[in-house]
């Protein structure tokens, strides 16, 4: 009974220094965007290469996802959290002291990668640790991303007069070096409980890929995350601006609608939980209400209209990642690294492409053909989740009849 409590304790720190380490991968992560225009001029960047530093970034992301299989099984999760926390500190201060672009760009990348890599291992471990019953602890930690996402741009502001643009990245670098120290020393407790034993994990082969890649149902959840998820959520939060300044000439109305999105699908995180439905059907009510608000929205041709339709779509999408994630690792214990992994990649593909679509939708046509766009995504992963709970339906009675 005594090893039981010890066990539980440990599980709950080790749950709390995840928490903690979303709140500042989520800092991290948001301050480029914080400080571009500060990063731009620092460096006199022209054209294209203003937008560089991000997409390095995000082609720092995607190659710790796309590798993150390889190492299931051969590296323990907990200490791959200390590893990306580490990694990210390292990175936040390089582009800190940088004197050129190319150290910054470098410094960008190599903190993609940490992102990448905790972004995953954070998911697989609690999904891991709460096998039963993940829902809650999966949408509170997506729900202190939206926090520290929403809380960046606040702190940041207060802190630019006294610590001018750099100071932010040695802020949160100090804190994220500071984390790693205790994970590794949380890491050898674990150790010693054997309390994370539910997250260990068999070494991932490329044939188990294969198996996975080749289902069905993973065919219609990677595509239900690509439409609903990264095409429909990025393209809202990455065109809003543009949209509402050619539209409206109405720019900080669109920075506004950012904040409101994120407010909002914080709120859906932490209310979701209580509500008692399957995750699927949670995705697939959702999507249908987001594509309504965005048709809604555009169509109307009002500023505020729009704002509320990106309040909406905050608010009936704020569970899509966590729930996605949890819907691909079902049935896949001991492989969450892999199911998470693969999710993110397709994910990270979608968000690369879809401002690109958005923008030569616009150019050939208008704003607010760009801005309908994630609207038509949105109600094609809907569409898709339909299917997905057919085919679910489909099993439970087939397996109700081989049990008669």
């Amino acid at each position: 009974m005594e090893n039981v409590r010890k066990n539980s304790g440990m599980i709950k720190a080790v749950t709390a220094v995840i928490f903690v380490s979303a709140a500042l991968y989520a800092f991290g992560n948001t301050l480029i965007y914080t400080l571009i225009n500060y990063v731009i001029d620092a460096f006199s960047l022209k054209g294209t290469a203003e937008g560089i530093m991000s997409s390095l970034l995000s082609a720092g992301m995607m190659i710790a996802q796309l590798s993150s299989p390889s190492l299931q099984g051969r590296i323990r999760k907990f200490s791959m959290i200390g590893i990306a926390c580490l990694i990210q500190g390292v990175a936040l201060l390089v582009c800190g002291i940088a004197a050129g672009p190319v150290l910054f760009g470098a410094g960008s990348f190599v903190l993609g990668l940490g992102c990448g890599w905790l972004d995953g291992y954070m998911n697989s471990i609690i999904i891991d640790l709460y096998p039963e019953n993940s829902a809650r602890p999966m949408l509170t930690l997506h729900a202190l991303y939206g926090v520290g996402s929403l809380l960046t741009p606040v702190i940041v502001k207060l802190l630019l007069p006294g610590m001018g643009w750099r100071g932010p990245y040695f802020l949160v670098a100090s804190f994220l070096i500071a984390l790693t120290v205790i994970v590794f020393l949380l890491k050898k407790r674990t150790e010693s409980t054997g309390a994370l034993k539910t997250a260990a994990e068999e070494p991932l082969k490329m044939a188990d890929i294969g198996r996975y890649l080749k289902k069905r149902r993973t065919v219609l959840l990677l595509l239900v995350s690509m439409l609903s998820g990264a095409l429909g959520q990025t393209g809202i939060l990455t065109w809003i601006v543009r949209y509402m300044t050619v539209t409206f000439d109405a720019e900080s109305l669109g920075t506004t609608c950012i904040t409101l999105f994120w407010v909002f699908a914080t709120v859906n995180r932490l209310v979701v939980p209580n509500i008692k439905v399957k995750p699927m059907k949670m995705i697939v009510g959702g999507s249908f209400i987001f594509a309504a608000a965005v048709f809604i929205g555009v169509l109307s041709h009002n500023p505020v209209v729009m704002a509320v339709a990106v309040s909406v779509c905050g608010l009936c999408s704020g569970h899509f990642y966590p729930m996605l994630f949890m819907e691909a690792a079902e049935g896949y214990k001991g492989s969450t690294t892999m199911t998470t992994a693969v999710m993110q990649f397709v994910m990270g593909i979608g968000r690369v492409v879809i401002p690109l679509i958005a923008a030569f939708v616009s150019s050939i046509s208008n704003a607010s053909v760009g801005m309908i766009l994630p609207g038509f995504t949105v109600l094609a992963g809907a569409v898709i989740g339909l299917i997905v709970l057919s085919d679910s339906r489909k099993e439970e009675i087939k397996g109700r009849m081989d049990n008669e």
